[in-house]
């Protein structure tokens, strides 16, 4: 099973992302724009996982929650991670940060304990608009004249997802969530 543990995103401001990535599908030749009921905030990628280790990583979440209390963040400015194959366009995180990477790094290290590898790479919580995009134009001057509302965001729980193909479509399927409990 291909696992990732996330913040999950409120409908209504799922709608306000989908806004601001049809102006980046508009300006774009090709690429893979990421479907309105995946939008997430990855808090750590797990990838192939035997369903025999759910149970640990359940218990690791269950530590986590209880080591943290909700928070808001707001969205940034727009970015990509560029690769040969094309961008993957993301909205970056501005206020809130922080309270993303404390979050993302207390699951990093209780993962850890439970025998999980550690992350090489630097975590950097955004949420991804779209995979392998192609733009009509340099990026920059594309990100100038895109109407980038600020968003604000509810963490109140963290939940571990399944990623799957089916029928050649990405879909997510949520196994386990939990309240984060410090008031």
């Amino acid at each position: 099973m291909r696992l990732f543990i996330a913040a999950q995103i409120k409908d209504e401001n799922k709608k306000t992302i989908s806004e601001i990535q049809k102006q980046y599908k508009a300006q774009s030749v090709k690429g893979t724009f990421t479907r309105i009921e995946n939008y997430h905030l990855t808090l750590k990628f797990l990838g192939e996982v035997e369903k025999e280790i759910i149970s640990k990583i359940i218990f690791v979440m269950d530590r986590a929650a209880e080591e943290s209390a909700p928070f808001v963040f707001t969205s940034g400015n727009t970015d990509c991670f560029y690769k040969t194959e094309g961008a993957t366009l993301f909205l970056g995180v501005d206020n809130g940060a922080e309270n993303l990477w404390k979050l993302s790094a207390l699951l990093e290290e209780e993962l850890q304990k439970s025998g999980f590898k550690k992350e090489d790479k630097v975590f950097t919580p955004h949420i991804t608009i779209g995979r392998r995009i192609k733009f009509k134009n340099d990026f920059k001057i594309i990100a100038k004249e895109i109407d980038l509302p600020k968003i604000t965001f509810d963490c109140s729980a963290i939940t571990l997802m399944e990623s799957f193909m089916e029928k050649g479509v990405l879909c997510y399927n949520p196994l386990y969530s939990v309240k984060l409990q410090i008031t």
